[in-house]
This record gives structure tokens, C-alpha cells and sequence, in this order.
């Protein structure tokens, strides 16, 4: 059967991050989530970014800025950090694309292919 494809998962289960990303593996081995936001508080000691890394996800901190949010490559941010929020993404250069063009409606529904309200609509 073919799998469905999920264009982003947000995990925010205070620990029990590999836990579901173990049983989401087939789904992530197959490439079928290429967007993972997940909130890690002590980064040096995550679980989750090895794992992600070894299913050829790119890590990114989203770094909150006034006008939008800010990808930011894990390297380049150190692994010291805490309490923070992160992307994992199977494609790096849609993500900053995305993000680089439309700063915090990155994150709307019709980034995602829905469809635009109509201006008369609230």
C-alpha cells in the first residue's frame, strides 16, 4: 500500500520524542515527513537529533526574529544551547527558501498548498 505523505509533524511530548519517532520509522524511512518541528530543552544530550540525522534529516534551530523566523544550521548555533526549537528537514534548500521568502507565513496553512481566503472573508 502506498503511504500517506505528511508534510510536516510537530512532536511536543515532553520526552517521549524517540519513543514516537520509533514508531512512526516507516513512515520516516521512506521520506514520507520531510519536515519534523520538535522542541529540545538540553540539545547536547538529545536522542532525537542523532536519530534524525541518521535518517538523513539537516538540523536547524528556528531562532525567533521580529519580522520572521530565522533557520539557523544546528552547527553553526553549538550544541551548548538550551531551550529551543528546532527543524528537521529532508530538504534544506525548500526549507530556507521557504522561510527566507515568507518569514512567519511559512508556517500558514496556504504555504501548504491551501487554498488563499478571499479578501472579503473574516
Amino acid at each position: 500500500p502506498t503511504q500517506p505523505r505528511i508534510g510536516l509533524m510537530k512532536l511536543d511530548v515532553e520526552g517521549g520524542e524517540l519513543a514516537v519517532l520509533q514508531g512512526a520509522s516507516g513512515l520516516l524511512a521512506g521520506g514520507c515527513v520531510p519536515n519534523i518541528v520538535f522542541e529540545e530543552h538540553a540539545l547536547a544530550q538529545s536522542v532525537v537529533v542523532p536519530h534524525l540525522s541518521g535518517l538523513g534529516y539537516r538540523m536547524y534551530a528556528i531562532h525567533v526574529g521580529l519580522l520572521r523566523p530565522r533557520l539557523v544550521p544546528l552547527a553553526a548555533r553549538g550544541q551548548g544551547a538550551r531551550g529551543t526549537n528546532f527543524l528537521a528537514t529532508l530538504d534544506a534548500d525548500e526549507a530556507l527558501r521557504r522561510f527566507e521568502r515568507l518569514g512567519y507565513r511559512a508556517l500558514a496553512k496556504r504555504a501548504c498548498g491551501k487554498p488563499k481566503r478571499s479578501s472579503g472573508a473574516r
